[in-house]
């Protein structure tokens, strides 16, 4: 049930317009929405990024304390 609800083919991708195969992704944080498979790379890459940049602050901040 849940699943037929989350699935529309044919959906657009909210950051590139594409169509979306499938379920789609979530585009959090990089763009609210659902996004396609080629744009998802983006968005785990901008979580990834995210990611580094807290962990770089907290070494800062223990280092400068």
């Amino acid at each position: 049930m849940y699943q037929d609800v989350l699935k529309k083919d044919g959906e657009k991708c909210a950051r590139c317009g594409g169509t979306i195969k499938g379920y789609g992704h979530n585009g959090s944080p990089l763009i609210n929405g659902r996004v396609c498979d080629k744009c998802n790379v983006d968005v785990v890459a901008f979580r990834m990024h995210m990611i580094n940049i807290k962990e770089a602050l907290k070494d800062w901040e223990e280092k400068n304390r």
